[in-house]
């Protein structure tokens, strides 16, 4: 997938990529760059991008002009306009012609990672705003999360699976899970164990594999914290109460 930004001044260009890195958008989008409208244009047909962000202001074709053209494209991206503060005019026109939003010159890297975090998907696919709450988004990923304990899953997977940036879904998981994303692994993983080891005809070594540690002895010793004994331990009084 490909973002491209479109500013007559190579240095800015380089300064937005380097605040996108920052958020980790390059895990998701390959940024393209253009100092010109035909320029961003010719990008455009060859490798459809899924966002735009352009400066509103360069010599020869202004920003709304390309917004215009981007229009008679089969796909009309999301655009973000880049402006000053006496642009309003601008801006507004840039709105009536389709644009997404806008982000005050210079790019505050907070500014950015809210508008392009907030609104765009790491798919490049909208959120729908009425459907797409946050508890929503949430479970979503929790069920994700519990259809692939059994292998090694990362937040950047689960992030790009219920299309959010990873820095904002880190935050939102964060906020209504009480915990880190390593931890809420660990401690779902260690819930659904303890139902597997109900079964004494499931081996420790097979259950480690089944949700997700390839490893036995740290199965083992993640449980103990969390659980305050081993599997072994576990299971035994499991067997005694019953």
């Amino acid at each position: 997938m490909y973002l491209l930004i479109v500013d007559d001044d190579k240095v800015i260009c380089q300064g937005i990529i380097g605040k996108l890195k920052r958020i980790h958008y390059d895990q998701y989008y390959q940024f393209l760059t253009a100092h010109s409208v035909p320029e961003a244009e010719d990008l455009y047909d060859q490798y459809q991008p899924e966002i735009v962000i352009t400066d509103i202001q360069m010599p020869g074709f202004s920003g709304l002009t390309l917004i215009e053209r981007l229009r008679k494209k089969e796909n009309l991206p999301k655009i973000f306009v880049l402006s000053g503060y006496d642009d309003y005019e601008y801006v507004r026109k840039a709105f009536l012609l389709g644009a997404t939003d806008y982000m005050l010159k210079p790019v505050d890297i907070k500014e950015l990672e809210a508008k392009l975090g907030g609104d765009t998907l790491s798919l490049g696919k909208p959120i729908d705003k009425l459907k797409g709450t946050d508890k929503h988004i949430i479970a979503l990923a929790i069920e994700y999360i519990d259809l692939n304990l059994h292998r090694n899953i990362t937040m950047g997977e689960v992030a790009k699976n219920v299309s959010l940036s990873y820095s904002y879904f880190s935050k939102l998981f964060k906020e209504h899970t009480n915990s880190t994303f390593p931890a809420y692994i660990h401690k779902r993983r260690i819930e659904i164990s303890k139902l597997y080891l109900m079964d004494p005809s499931i081996k420790i070594v097979d259950l480690a594999k089944k949700i997700g540690y390839e490893d036995p002895s740290i199965f083992s010793r993640i449980f103990k914290k969390y659980e305050g004994c081993y599997p072994t331990e576990y299971r035994e009084k499991q067997q005694n109460i019953l």
